[in-house]
């Protein structure tokens, strides 16, 4: 990893803070804060997350409203139930998706994958894939 002139492994790298969600005044929060106190929060969270202490070359703040779906309280056992119904009457049929493995690209990529991979093991297992 190239330190740069500063001595930093951080040189040269991106970071995205992201804030907000569905909790309760997060969208009021985002709405009444200026892009500075934006900035302030961000920073403020790098140094005290990750240690990072290092001053950015440049900052870009972006409010984005409603950007990323949050699951709701109890998802993961719904989303458990399901998998464990399905178990015991559907072995062959996998559920994937947002709606299950998380909401991003990679997420969903991932939980398609392991879904075609049971399917296929399923397959193997009952004789039926030569």
């Amino acid at each position: 990893s190239d330190k740069g002139s500063t001595g930093s492994p951080f040189m040269g790298q991106r970071i995205t803070v992201m804030a907000g969600g569905e909790t309760k005044g997060a969208a009021d929060f985002l709405n009444t804060s200026s892009p500075e106190d934006l900035e302030h929060l961000a920073l403020s969270t790098v140094r005290d997350h990750l240690n990072i202490h290092d001053e950015p070359l440049s900052i870009r703040v972006n409010k984005a409203y409603d950007c990323i779906p949050q699951y709701n309280v109890g998802h993961a056992e719904t989303r458990r139930d399901i998998r464990l119904r399905l178990a015991s009457s559907l072995p062959w049929l996998s559920v994937c998706g947002a709606s299950f493995d998380g909401v991003g690209v990679n997420d969903c990529i991932v939980s398609g994958r392991n879904a075609a991979q049971k399917y296929m093991a399923n397959e193997f297992i009952a004789g039926r894939f030569n």
